[in-house]
């Protein structure tokens, strides 16, 4: 995970704790796996260590890896849908056979020129899908009304560039839910 989106993710965890009553208890659940204390309240164990639900077992640190328990699952399908078709339609050079899927789609981003711009519009995405995640587990764990937490948005993306150069990465997000699961597409231009 970037050291850049650990500080949004952990802004991400504190506004959805805000949403919620602030006389909640921390779930037993919650505070074994992620090593709250189950004396105070969701709000305070938030307020003390912003990155509870972040990394794997509690473990936190702008190096850590993402728990993927706490990110909604269609918007992680959409980035990695997002990433391959980037690499698919933009990349310079055929990919290599002795590197893993990983590996040479990480290979192809980094030659990308304009990167940055996708960098960011996934960075956000990621987090969205973090806020989302987290805002299901904990209305599951607490039994809380959907009307008290924000509403969910879908992602539409667009990116505009050529082989080897990304020249713009328009993210917009849509309230209502789509027809159909997100999908991504990639068109080159001249």
């Amino acid at each position: 995970m970037p050291a850049t989106i650990y500080p949004k993710l952990c802004e991400a965890t504190e506004s959805i704790v805000f949403w919620l009553p602030s006389e909640s208890r921390t779930p037993f659940e919650l505070v074994e796996a992620n090593n709250l204390r189950a004396d105070v309240s969701l709000r305070e164990n938030v307020l003390l260590r912003p990155d509870c639900f972040i990394s794997p077992r509690g473990q936190g640190g702008a190096s850590t890896w993402l728990n993927l328990s706490t990110v909604d699952g269609g918007i992680a399908a959409f980035i990695g849908q997002v990433l391959d078709l980037t690499v698919k339609v933009m990349r310079t050079s055929a990919p290599s056979q002795d590197r893993s899927m990983q590996a040479e789609r990480s290979h192809a981003i980094d030659q990308l020129d304009g990167r940055r711009h996708l960098s960011d519009a996934l960075e956000h995405l990621l987090t969205s899908a973090y806020r989302w995640g987290l805002e299901a587990i904990l209305r599951s764990k607490l039994s809380e009304r959907p009307e008290l937490l924000p509403a969910k948005t879908w992602p539409i993306l667009e990116l505009v560039g050529r082989p080897g150069r990304l020249r713009s990465v328009r993210l917009v997000s849509v309230r209502d839910k789509p027809l159909h699961i997100p999908t991504a597409s990639v068109s080159k231009v001249a």
